[in-house]
């Protein structure tokens, strides 16, 4: 290990020979590079990755106090500063674990990690090693990169104290190992930049969840999404108003957000990435409440502060396509909005109503806190009969019992094609965000038939809600599509900080999104 060790020492002098790859006014490091040759600039830390095994040799190089207080424990951080330099120049140590249980996830922890430490540090443009590792070099860049993007994120747009704003890396630099040859190095570069994108991706959505609701709005968020359509010639974007829902017949989605000031709306963003194709495209459907009180069933305190975050889908939705020319996909896409606040007044949708959805389909309304899957419900079914697309996902923070069977670790996944539903939980381990298989019964299709109506918006009573939820959504998708639906209620919204996600809004499904055009 020595010679890597005086390796460093050099570069903790110098780099050269770089090459820049993005720039983005998202919050973030808004640019990087990827070093191929360790000299010639200052720079003012280097990150480097550690097995518990590796630090054996620490005491020879660093001496014995360093290989005393660091052990190369999974997530630990260790600053040495070099003899003779200034206090600029830092060698940052993080811990990786044991050798044989170090895996794609471990990287993530610690690049978070070391994220964090440098942050306190205020240092702004550090370095952080690509080790050569069993792991294939792109997952393995990808998640640093990833990682280090995600973790350098805070919602601060409120903040006006300035010892309370928080700090920003910026100019990051990944260095690959030596072993890797200039072939590896170029497509490690194309690796940091998609890596790079997708973070892009998740912090805007991570930005529009975190919006308060009397500012993030149904309007709000049909500007955000007119942004994105101007942004690229290959966007094409339509809006159906409050009236348009109404003479259309979506009286579902119109009814949840007709108690509000601001009225329902529904967004339809393409991206023409092929326009040569003669194939459907794929859609992304995304629920878009952005303020839930629970209707007349009112939210009770505890419950109610975080749901201006209820638009996690939509958010999610909007965030993926936003990267779809950066990206150069050659795909063609539909991201559907369904945007509504849940809001009371003297107009807002009853307990026990029925109301005929865009479909036919009559529905009770037991509840009018299960209002999400109301506006995916019309959502689902204008797309299939305008667009007429082959695969469809929905994303919704639709359940508090997805969160109780899952925790906020994973999503949950219902999907009416074991192909598909195996694709996306692959897709989602590799990006970490990880969704769960759950079944749809014929039980609970059957809880959901009406007494008085062809459906109801409840199960009979609150078990299995995610499961019942789901099986309500499954009798608005025709027979010829292949369907998934993604409750990430717990995923979507973080009650504290843990790795690369924040408290609060984290922007899941993004990724998995982009992941998954890439498969179709």
């Amino acid at each position: 290990l020595k010679p890597r060790y005086e390796l460093i020492i050099m570069l903790l002098r110098r780099i050269k020979r770089t090459k820049k790859l993005a720039r983005s006014s998202y919050r973030g490091f808004n640019n990087f590079r990827v070093v191929a040759k360790p000299e010639n600039v200052d720079i003012p830390a280097y990150v480097q990755f550690l097995t518990e095994e590796e630090t054996s040799n620490l005491a020879e190089t660093f001496g014995p106090a360093m290989a005393h207080d660091f052990k190369g424990k999974s997530g630990s951080v260790f600053v040495h500063y070099a003899e003779g330099a200034s206090v600029s120049k830092r060698h940052i140590f993080v811990g990786l674990g044991k050798t044989k249980d170090v895996n794609v996830n471990t990287f993530r922890t610690a690049s978070a990690a070391a994220t964090k430490k440098l942050r306190s540090l205020k240092i702004q443009s550090p370095t952080f090693s690509i080790p050569h590792h069993s792991e294939d070099s792109e997952t393995l860049t990808k998640a640093i990169v990833s990682s280090v993007k995600l973790t350098n994120y805070s919602f601060d747009k409120y903040i006006t104290v300035e010892d309370k704003k928080p700090f920003f890396l910026d100019g990051v630099n990944f260095l690959p190992d030596a072993q890797y040859g200039e072939d590896q190095i170029k497509k490690i570069a194309t690796y940091a930049k998609e890596a790079f994108l997708y973070g892009e991706a998740t912090n805007l959505a991570r930005d529009l969840g975190n919006e308060r609701g009397d500012v993030c709005n149904p309007s709000f968020m049909q500007d955000q999404a007119q942004k994105v359509a101007d942004s690229s010639d290959l966007f094409s974007m339509e809006t159906i108003d409050s009236d348009g829902l109404q003479k259309l017949g979506m009286n579902l989605f119109y009814s949840v957000g007709k108690g509000a000031s601001d009225p329902p709306r529904m967004v339809l963003l393409r991206y023409n990435g092929n326009p040569d194709s003669d194939d459907t495209p794929i859609a992304f459907v995304g629920k878009g409440i952005t303020f839930d009180t629970g209707g007349l069933n009112l939210k009770p305190t505890g419950y109610i502060e975080t749901m201006h975050m209820d638009m996690g889908g939509s958010a999610a939705v909007l965030g993926a396509m936003s990267v779809l020319a950066k990206l150069k996909v050659k795909k063609n896409v539909i991201g559907v909005l369904c945007l509504a606040e849940n809001a009371i007044n003297e107009r807002a949708y009853h307990p026990s109503s029925i109301i005929k959805s865009y479909k036919g389909l009559t529905v009770e309304i037991g509840n009018t806190d299960a209002e999400g899957r109301l506006v995916l419900a019309d959502g689902l079914t204008y797309v299939q009969q305008k667009y007429n697309p082959k695969h469809v996902i929905d994303l919704a923070t639709l359940t508090g019992a997805c969160v109780v069977g899952l925790g906020e670790y994973s999503a949950g996944l219902f999907s009416n094609c074991d192909e598909m539903s195996g694709t996306i939980k692959n897709l989602g381990d590799t990006v970490f965000e990880r969704c769960w298989p759950l079944p749809i019964y014929d039980e609970h299709t059957e809880e959901m038939k009406g007494k008085q109506s062809d459906l109801s918006n409840t199960g009979k009573d609150r078990y299995g809600g995610a499961c019942t939820a789901a099986a309500f959504l499954k009798e608005f998708v025709e027979k010829d599509t292949k369907w998934t639906h993604l409750d990430i209620a717990g995923p979507g919204m973080y009650s504290e900080e843990r790795g690369p996600m924040p408290k609060g809004a984290t922007g899941f499904g993004s990724q998995l999104l982009l992941e998954y055009i890439k498969t179709y």
